[in-house]
């Protein structure tokens, strides 16, 4: 069993450290006695990964640091780091029954939605697209990569609904072919490492993405259903492997 899962992923670790955060301590009085003035707990977990290739370790960061953005169309078009919609077409709305919330995207035919996140080169996409009344789930990569419901198969015409085109995540139909509802869009700046892609499917299904930089924190450690935490990753030190260097990330989980 893993020690921890981040947003569905199973992350190896060699080492756990659970540390309890008290707001307040003990302090003396003005006669000696001890007084505990603490009143709100929290639990902060630190951890360090099994050794990585260096793809593996950018990918653990950008999960851990909670990169990226989070779309969930249940009460605006603004992203879970509040960037802005552009490319609005008359008629663009927020829907309820959606796949998960209350509302999804609907696009108009031959319209589109863009968002300026400042994507880099290599980046992921996950999001659900109604098809003939079922919602089926996407996971897309700049590199030309592609899964439905978690099984890959780079022939889906992905590219007719989902794009990024310098930096700017593009949701619509410019093909006109009526490809037109979404929800819970999540856009990453890095890629994700095949191993993920079913992990990511199952734990998007099972519930909406959190809202970035939020993560689900999962482990034998960690209170039943989950704990909703922030990430920090911190300095990985270069690891010699026989042909190649790998990495051991430590990294910080500050529980909220």
């Amino acid at each position: 069993m893993a020690l921890l899962k981040l947003n569905g992923v199973d992350v190896e670790c060699t080492a756990s450290e659970r540390e309890p955060v008290r707001l307040g301590g003990v302090v003396r009085g003005l006669n000696g006695q001890p007084r505990k003035t603490d009143k709100v707990r929290k639990v902060d977990f630190r951890f360090t990964s099994s050794l990585l290739s260096l793809a593996e370790a950018d990918a653990l960061r950008g999960l851990v640091d909670g990169e990226g953005h989070a779309l969930s169309f249940d009460a605006s078009l603004y992203t879970s780091r509040c960037a802005p919609p552009g490319n609005v077409a008359a008629g663009t709305v927020v829907l309820g029954a959606g796949r998960h919330g209350a509302g999804h995207l609907r696009v108009p035919v031959a319209g589109a939605v863009t968002w300026a996140l400042e994507l880099p080169a290599e980046w992921t996409v996950l999001l659900w697209r109604l098809e003939a009344g079922a919602w089926r789930h996407y996971c897309v990569t700049s590199t030309g990569r592609r899964w439905r419901d978690g099984v890959r198969d780079d022939t889906l015409a992905a590219a007719a609904f989902v794009s990024v085109v310098g930096g700017q995540l593009q949701l619509g139909d410019l093909s006109g072919a009526g490809f037109r509802d979404f929800d819970d869009a999540v856009a990453l700046p890095y890629l994700v490492p095949d191993a993920w892609v079913p992990q990511l499917h199952a734990f998007h299904t099972s519930r909406p993405w959190p809202a970035l930089p939020y993560l689900v924190a999962e482990g034998p450690r960690l209170p039943a259903g989950g704990l909703r935490v922030v990430g920090e990753a911190g300095a990985a030190p270069a690891v010699a492997r026989l042909s190649s260097v790998g990495e051991r990330v430590p990294f910080t989980l500050y529980g909220t």
